[in-house]
């Protein structure tokens, strides 16, 4: 199993919040392979969740800043600057901490690189943005612990994941593509 195929099922473990054994992942050798895997792994439900996932993120990311960073509620909306909710110094160290408040493994990094900033104005992260991140990296942080999974959101989540990190269009291929023949994960 190449270093991309690697990346990508670890993606997937981080999502689901679930670990694929070595063995089981041998076994796995598509997209539909992997999505029926994961049907066995995590509590099914018959119909997706009334909330948006992205909306679900979006108030744990603000609870985690109001906590964290002792700012209103009211100034942080999903078009807010991340960076202009922190306080230098020791900004990335705050950033940390939401990140740990809330779990999360893959986490978007600050571009603090004062030329970057020079070039390009302040950073452009806002608190909506994090909250997508959120929602299609750690779908699993965001579900209630009685609330399980439709099919079609295994399925969109494993084909983001691999839009995201592969560039793959899996429309461009089908969910029986294989991994390594197919779609060039090695």
């Amino acid at each position: 199993m190449g270093l991309d195929l690697v990346e990508f099922l670890i993606a997937v473990e981080t999502a689901f919040d679930l670990t694929i054994s070595d063995e089981q992942a041998g076994g796995i050798s598509s997209p539909r392979e992997l999505i029926a895997h994961l049907a066995t792994c995590v509590p099914l439900a018959d119909a997706p969740s009334a909330r948006c996932q992205t909306q679900r993120a979006f108030y744990r990311l603000r609870a985690a800043c109001q906590r964290q960073l002792d700012v209103p509620r009211s100034q942080l909306r999903p078009d807010t600057s991340v960076v202009a909710i922190l306080t230098a110094p020791g900004a990335s160290d705050q950033w940390r901490r939401i990140q740990d408040q809330l779990g999360a493994t893959a986490w978007p990094h600050l571009r603090q690189n004062p030329l970057m900033i020079a070039l390009r104005g302040v950073d452009r992260l806002t608190l909506g943005q994090t909250a997508r991140h959120l929602a299609q990296w750690h779908p699993a942080l965001l579900k209630a612990a009685d609330e399980g999974w439709t099919l079609d959101e295994i399925e969109h989540t494993v084909i983001a994941i691999l839009e995201e990190l592969h560039g793959i269009d899996i429309k461009a291929h089908s969910l029986d593509a294989h991994f390594v023949t197919d779609l060039l994960l090695d």
